[in-house]
This record gives structure tokens, C-alpha cells and sequence, in this order.
């Protein structure tokens, strides 16, 4: 009988999902890209230009913001990998992932309604209000997308299966990142502290409708519940788990694992201040009104849905590993023009670059994420990729305080000037196109250069994983 029994569950094991699962689990990366990117778009410049916080308080929260994730994420990832008596009715990972979802909604709107205050004579007020908002938000950002990330190996398990759902989610999310720089300027008006309320509770809404929309994706099903169980009573009991601590020294020695935790993390940099420097490319460079944000985004999605099916192909072809890497390559040298333009039909033509890049890594991650921690579950013997994708987690919002420490150090050092639309110096616009482009490229080529040493996982390397996978049933 459990010769039967485990002979089905490794039938269902390698049975794909259903095109309808695929979708439902996918917009969670339009959900993480859309909220994602109006956080990283408007944060730093609200507080900056519209509530008129010195630079220098920003930059603290920021940090402080920084420090909390390296408690939030790897603790939230270990958490949710202890079994509770939640599994047995609802699953493993959903019920972190739709309570934190819509948690992460909500107080995302709280950020744009600061204390109505004199920002100079009251910054410490703004100041903590910032913190605690923006570390609330992360953590209920960590609480769902720990756990929708640590389902994918489990729930996606062959090639196909992964960069299918690669592609799917890449073109969600790079619509999301669309939806969500286009949705802000059409409510947004330079000196309004308001209109960035009214925009941010728009994007609220269409947040939690995606949560709704996730459930039949992100819900496990039984044969996902009966793993997690057998898991949990045979090879997960209290006495015999690593602990936390034990845990993050095996992955930190991992070599493959930090390889492209290092890459996506610069990946993440760039992506992050590249988009934080759109408003201030379009309003202090171009001199245009919110409105025209549009266009540089629209080169972004352009670029990246147009070559996304092409870097699955390749992926499929070539294996993941050396598609992750010409995606840097490609990613680095189109964001040089990004230096030089002037109007919005450059910009438009050098984001399109830009977004061809990108595309790559949105495309390709979540498959090589996957082979990432397949090769950590054979040599753990259990899936445990709550608290890996904690610690990945941990080193990708390391992004935001490199942001602030980028914007702050170069804004002070070429004396930019935070009113809204105000004439800047020939330095300060030098110093907006260093953090457009410069820094990034600079970043990125980092991250490419350590992956490409570091990492091993060949396309042969990662069938005899998978083998291995197989004839464990895990």
C-alpha cells in the first residue's frame, strides 16, 4: 500500500498545473510589480519635494528601514516553514500569503497620508511616521511574498512548467510595473500633497482585487498538503530541526545560492533607482508634467514584452543560468544612452532599451530561483525554501537603503534644490543622470561578474538535480 501510495504521489508531483492555476498564481507578480513600483517611484520624491522632510531624515528611515529587514524577512521565512494547525485545512503557505496580501494593500495607502505638519519644525513626527509605516509595510510584504515565492518549486516542478510560468509572470509583472507608473500621473499634480493620496488609494483597490484573484493560484492543493504534512510528521519534528541561526550559516555558504543572491539583489538595485529616478529625469531634465512619466514607462514594457518570449526560448535552449547572464550584459549597455537624453523621444527610445533587458531577468528568475533551491532540497533532504526565500529577501530590500544612500549622497554633493519644478545647476542635473544610469550600470556589471564566476548550475548540473528530486519525491 505505500508502494502505491508513493508511486502517486510522485505522479502528482510531476503532473503540470492546469494554464488557469498558472495564471490565478502569476498575478501575484503583477501584484508585488505594480504596488512595488509606485513605492519605489514615489517614496523617496513625496517625502522629499512634496512634505519637504530634509534629505537627511529620509535617509535615516530609510536605513532603519533597512536594519529591519535583516530581523523581518529570514525570520518571516523561517516562521512560515514550522508547521502549524493551519496546514492540515488551508495549506502551508496560503494563509500567510492572502492575510498578508491584503494587509500589504492597506497600509501601503497609509503611506501618503502623513501628519499634516510643518515639516522642519515637526521632521521628527514625519520622520517616525515614515519608519513605522514603511517598515509595516514590508513586513506584511515579507508575511505573503516569502510564502508565494517558496510555493513555486513546490507547486511548478518540471523546465516547461517553470519558464512557462516564467513568462507568464514576467509579462503580469512588467504590466504591473506598467499599470502602476501609469496610473499615479494621471492623478498626481506636481505640489499637491493630495493627488498622491487619491492615486495611492486607486492603486489600494486594484491591489486587493489581485489578492481575490490569486486564491485558486496560491491555494495548495491536496497532494501539496499531504507532502507538507508527511514533512512535517516524519522529517520536520521540533527536535530534530536545524536552527535558525544553523540554518542562514549553510545558506550563506552556498555557493550557487549567494551567486544569485548577490546578482539579483544588484539586479534589484538598478531596477530601483533607475525607477526612482523617473520623476525626477521627467521634471527636472525634460521638463515635462507628470503626465509624460507615461512614456518613459511605456519603453520599459514595450522593450520587455517584446523580448520576453524570446529569452524563454533561449532559456529553453541554453538553460537559465546563461540567459540570467546576457540579461545583465544586455541590461548594462542600454542604459548608457540614458546618460545623454534631453527629450522624450530619447527617453522613450533609450527606456525601450532598457526594457529589453530587464525582460530577461523577469523572465528567467523565478526558473533560476527554482534551481537554485532544488539543489539546496537534495542536499537538505526537506523543503525548507520559506527561509532561503527570507534570506533572499533580506539582501533584495537592501536595494532601497543603497537607494537613499545613492539619491541622498549625490542630491547633497551637486546641491539639488527639492521644489517642486525649480531650475537646477548644471551639477545637480549631472547628478540626476548619475543616479538614472551611471550608478546602475556600474551595479549591474557587479552583479553579472559574480554570478557568472560564482555559479555553476549548467543545464546538465540541474537535470541530475531534478533526477535526484524525482527519486526522493520531494
Amino acid at each position: 500500500m505505500n508502494n502505491i501510495k508513493e508511486s502517486k504521489m510522485a505522479e502528482s508531483i510531476e503532473a503540470p498545473s492546469s494554464t488557469g492555476i498558472q495564471l490565478s498564481y502569476a498575478i501575484g507578480n503583477f501584484l508585488i510589480t505594480f504596488i512595488g513600483v509606485v513605492f519605489d517611484t514615489r517614496t523617496f520624491i513625496f517625502y522629499e519635494t512634496e512634505v519637504g522632510l530634509p534629505v537627511l531624515f529620509i535617509l535615516l528611515s530609510f536605513i532603519i528601514y533597512g536594519i529591519w529587514n535583516m530581523v523581518n524577512d529570514p525570520f518571516i521565512g523561517y516562521l512560515s516553514d514550522k508547521p502549524n494547525i493551519l496546514w492540515k485545512r488551508w495549506g502551508r503557505r496560503f494563509p500567510w500569503i492572502f492575510i498578508g496580501a491584503i494587509l500589504y494593500c492597506i497600509f501601503f495607502l497609509l503611506l501618503f497620508a502623513p501628519p499634516n505638519v510643518d515639516p522642519v519644525k515637526d521632521a521628527l513626527l514625519i520622520f517616525l511616521y515614515l519608519t513605522i509605516i514603511t517598515c509595516l509595510i514590508d513586513f506584511f510584504l515579507s508575511v505573503w511574498n516569502v510564502n508565494f515565492l517558496a510555493q513555486a518549486p513546490d507547486r511548478f516542478r518540471s523546465q516547461n512548467e517553470r519558464t512557462k510560468i516564467g513568462g507568464i509572470g514576467s509579462i503580469l509583472g512588467l504590466v504591473g510595473v506598467a499599470i502602476g507608473v501609469l496610473i499615479p500621473p494621471l492623478f498626481i499634480t506636481y505640489g499637491n500633497k493630495q493627488s498622491y493620496f487619491t492615486a495611492a488609494a486607486i492603486i489600494m483597490i486594484v491591489g486587493l482585487i489581485c489578492v481575490v484573484l490569486m486564491i485558486p493560484g496560491t491555494r495548495e492543493n491536496q497532494t501539496m498538503i499531504d507532502r507538507a504534512m508527511q514533512l512535517a510528521s516524519e522529517g520536520k519534528k521540533e527536535e530534530e530541526k536545524a536552527s535558525f541561526w544553523k540554518v542562514l550559516r549553510f545558506a550563506l555558504k552556498k555557493r550557487n545560492f549567494m551567486a544569485f543572491v548577490l546578482a539579483y539583489t544588484c539586479w534589484q538595485i538598478l531596477v530601483v533607482v533607475m525607477v526612482a529616478s523617473i520623476p525626477y529625469l521627467n521634471q527636472y531634465i525634460l521638463k515635462q508634467p507628470a503626465s509624460s512619466e507615461v512614456f518613459l514607462t511605456a519603453g520599459v514594457l514595450l522593450g520587455s514584452l517584446v523580448s520576453v518570449p524570446l529569452w524563454v526560448m533561449l532559456a529553453r535552449r541554453k538553460g537559465n543560468r546563461i540567459t540570467f547572464f546576457i540579461g545583465f550584459l544586455v541590461t548594462a549597455a542600454a542604459a548608457v544612452p540614458l546618460l545623454f537624453v534631453s527629450d522624450v523621444l530619447g527617453a522613450f527610445i533609450s527606456t525601450l532599451l532598457v526594457g529589453v533587458g530587464i525582460g530577461a531577468t523577469y523572465a528567467i528568475s523565478l526558473a533560476m530561483l527554482s534551481d537554485v533551491l532544488d539543489e539546496i532540497v537534495i542536499e537538505r533532504k526537506t523543503r525548507e525554501e520559506g527561509i532561503f526565500l527570507g534570506i533572499r529577501t533580506f539582501f533584495v530590500r537592501l536595494s532601497y537603503i543603497c537607494q537613499a544612500i545613492i539619491f541622498t549622497t549625490v542630491h547633497i554633493a551637486t546641491g539639488f534644490n527639492p521644489i517642486p519644478g525649480a531650475s537646477q545647476t548644471d551639477l545637480a542635473i549631472w547628478g540626476i543622470r548619475l543616479h538614472t544610469a551611471l550608478i546602475p550600470i556600474f551595479i549591474i556589471l557587479i552583479g553579472g561578474g559574480i554570478f557568472w564566476k560564482f555559479c555553476d548550475l549548467k543545464p546538465e548540473k540541474v537535470e541530475i538535480i531534478r533526477a535526484k528530486l524525482k527519486e526522493l519525491q520531494l
